[in-house]
């Protein structure tokens, strides 16, 4: 109980203290730079026409593991904490539209390897692969998957 109590007082002081707690709500810092709260994982949502192109796509060809699936709705690992989740035409928030504004941008130190074996796989190119680059501060690739979403390969420089 006392314990309890000890760290329940050292939390709020401290909270106080850094400025987080104000008046007993959570508020930003000023400086933006701490999130309020600690983000534990991301998923961009994709929308399908044809799911099962885009299954093929994650699970096949890029083989990616998937982690969830609901019908309709399905989430494939990228890392350890990120998803890219493809849901079927009619479901989910959104709608499936002919514009695709997303583009999934993977870094991997391993570009050259996901060149050659995408390029095995029939994958439609929007940029080609260039090792040497443009001096920029990335250099990889860019392919379409099978609903027009651009997905990047690339490695800082």
């Amino acid at each position: 109980m006392y314990i309890k109590l000890f760290f329940i007082t050292l939390i709020t002081v401290l909270s106080f203290s850094i400025g987080i707690a104000e008046e007993g709500k959570i508020k930003m810092p000023e400086n933006n730079l701490i999130a309020p709260a600690n983000i534990t994982g991301q998923v961009t949502f994709l929308y399908y026409r044809d799911m099962d192109a885009a299954e093929n796509f994650y699970g096949k060809i890029l083989r990616l593991k998937k982690t969830f699936d609901k019908g309709g709705v399905k989430f494939y690992q990228l890392t350890e904490n990120s998803y890219v989740g493809l849901v079927g035409e009619g479901r989910g928030l959104h709608k499936f539209s002919d514009s695709k504004p997303v583009m999934i941008s993977m870094v991997t130190t391993e570009v050259a390897i996901w060149d050659s074996y995408l390029k095995t796989q029939n994958v439609e190119y929007v940029s080609a692969y260039n090792p040497e680059g443009d001096n920029g501060p990335v250099h990889g690739f860019i392919v379409l998957d099978p609903g027009g979403y651009t997905i990047e390969f690339f490695q800082w420089n």
